[in-house]
């Protein structure tokens, strides 16, 4: 045994308790069942009966069975008794700095070796063990040797039996009864605050479901009201064709008659033209024709074609319909009177003229916080041009093992581009087959910033994906990944195979702002001092989510960058 680890064996009360009479054994006898008794209790137990059986297994026995003392337990209690006997009065621990809790019933101080005697309840006496209030409380009585017991109410200070009398003129109660019935009114008023916190609670989340269905309820007005402007845009614009093209037909049809009228007029002149010339020269070289007068088939001719009438007044009515003019203008002026004569909306402040944000497809973006709101408006300022999303800025690189076959990376892991053949990159579950690629680092929590050139591309796709999104799946046309595209010289927001066009040029440079905690992912498009939003989703993602980018087509030298930005 030498050489031994000293073991510390905690015992509970229960595994010294005898079942039959409830307390610590008394001489210990273990059965032949092994289920171990007070002596006395078995004698009673047994005393007067025919049979012998264990009050626990109730295994019976033919004949009674000897007494023997079970000396390891009795051991055990020895120790025990000797210990309690001594631990209040004599350990310095539980007397001393030692002590970490007091027994109210018992008005006895414990240290932790010997707290385990009060832990529990016993049917002979109820503990109730406090805690030590400061480094500096006294745990007894300052004046007496003696454990508090009452407690004075005017003062506010527990009492020892003897300092009771000095406080005869004040309210006192009993210490451990004050103590449970306060405590109780304590663990009400808990249990109320927590009924009234969780009715908060609720109003809280109402409150947010009501705004979250006002938030769809104007995204799909905002939606009917881009639908109608786009359309009267596009009747205005059909209307205004088809007065320039009315206009160019008049323009013609009067071309048409000026020419019909010049024509055969232009003849005649080139005809006199021609006769004048050949008079003159007979004039002035062949003097004999002249007094032969042998030019008389010409100067028949000449008779002729000088003999002029008179063409009728022509006017521009003839040539042109000033009628059908004077219709269009006066429709195109009735539309305009129309579409003035509404002054609802100017009577609300009309902002500058700017790049509005197009309708969240999939839900509408609640925002309170003052990062949310930077991402629900247009960020234009002329005061800063700070891009004020660079304090979420991020360094991030493209993941090799997803990157598609026909692609190629930079050493340096920010640049891909589009190759003409085909690499012999390691087998991969998520390698992708579209020609895309996702980022390294994924994101759950907080909000995060990034910008991708895309200035030597003429196609391409940035978003966000899920990590669970399988290779075979092309961005945004999917639940687990959004994006926006520029294809076919059109940008549009795509997300779940719907589309939405975005009314705005190709950006050199794509900004991604990530607010995980609103579960809100924006994209803008980053000029000198302006940050123009092209599109917010609102995602549903509840795993990590990374950067990830998609190239047009296999079109050779295709590439997008990732910039370099530091966090201010």
């Amino acid at each position: 045994m030498a050489g031994r680890e000293y073991l510390l064996l905690r015992l509970q009360p229960s595994d010294l308790t005898c079942v039959i009479c409830h307390d610590y054994y008394k001489h210990p006898t273990t059965l032949p069942c092994g289920h171990t008794f007070c002596k006395v209790c078995l004698e009673k137990f047994w005393n007067n009966k025919n049979s012998f059986k264990c009050s626990v297994c109730q295994a019976i026995f033919r004949e009674k069975p000897d007494f023997k003392k079970n000396t390891c337990l009795a051991s055990i209690l020895d120790s025990l008794e000797a210990q309690n006997s001594t631990s209040h009065q004599d350990c310095t621990s539980c007397t001393g700095p030692g002590a970490v809790n007091l027994c109210l019933p018992c008005m006895t101080p414990l240290c932790r070796d010997h707290v385990l005697l009060h832990s529990e309840d016993t049917p002979q006496q109820r503990h109730l063990l406090v805690n030590l209030l400061t480094d500096d409380s006294t745990w007894l009585c300052r004046n007496h040797e003696q454990g508090l017991k009452y407690f004075c109410l005017t003062h506010g200070s527990p009492l020892c039996p003897n300092c009771i009398d000095q406080h005869e003129a004040c309210k006192s109660a009993l210490l451990i009864q004050l103590y449970i019935e306060n405590k109780d009114k304590i663990q009400k008023m808990i249990g109320e605050l927590s009924k009234d916190i969780t009715c908060r609670e609720k109003d809280v989340t109402i409150l947010k479901n009501t705004y979250q269905e006002i938030q769809i309820l104007v995204c799909d007005i905002k939606d009917n009201l881009t639908r109608d402007f786009r359309e009267m845009r596009d009747y205005i614009e059909k209307q205004e064709r088809a007065s320039f093209w009315r206009i160019k037909q008049e323009q013609e049809a009067a071309q048409r008659k000026m020419l019909e009228g010049i024509t055969p007029t232009n003849a005649k002149i080139d005809r006199l033209k021609e006769i004048k010339a050949q008079l003159e020269n007979t004039i002035n070289n062949d003097w004999i024709q002249v007094l032969m007068g042998g030019l008389n088939g010409l100067w028949d001719a000449a008779k002729d074609t000088t003999i002029y009438n008179p063409s009728p007044v022509i006017t521009s009515g003839s040539m042109f319909n000033e009628n059908k003019i004077v219709d269009t203008t006066s429709a195109i002026s009735q539309i305009k009177e129309s579409l003035m004569a509404h002054p609802l909306l100017e009577q609300i402040p009309c902002p500058p003229k700017q790049v509005f944000e197009d309708t969240v497809d999939i839900e509408s973006v609640p925002s309170t916080s003052a990062s949310t709101a930077a991402v629900s408006q247009t960020v234009r300022s002329t005061e800063r041009n700070q891009n004020p999303f660079l304090k979420w800025a991020c360094n991030i690189s493209f993941d090799p093992q997803t990157l598609n076959k026909r692609l190629f990376l930079s050493p340096d892991f920010k640049t891909v581009t589009v190759s003409n053949k085909t690499f012999l990159y390691p087998n991969n579950p998520r390698r992708f087959s579209p020609c895309q690629v996702l980022c390294s680092e994924g994101f759950s929590t907080k909000c995060w910033y990034w910008e991708i050139n895309t200035e030597s591309s003429n196609g391409w796709a940035i978003g966000l994906a899920c990590g669970e999104i399988c290779n075979n799946d092309q961005l945004g046309q999917n639940d687990l990944s959004c994006c926006v595209e520029w294809r076919k010289e059109r940008l549009s927001a795509w997300h779940r195979k719907e589309d939405i066009t975005i009314h705005f040029m190709k950006p050199g440079i794509v900004g991604t702002f990530l607010n995980c905690e609103e579960k809100t992912v924006s994209f803008y498009s980053i000029t000198d001092g302006s940050q123009d939003l092209l599109h917010s989703f609102k995602i549903h993602f509840k795993t990590v989510v990374f950067p990830a980018v998609w190239l047009y087509g296999l079109k050779e030298g295709n590439s997008l960058t990732i910039n370099n930005i530091a966090r201010i």
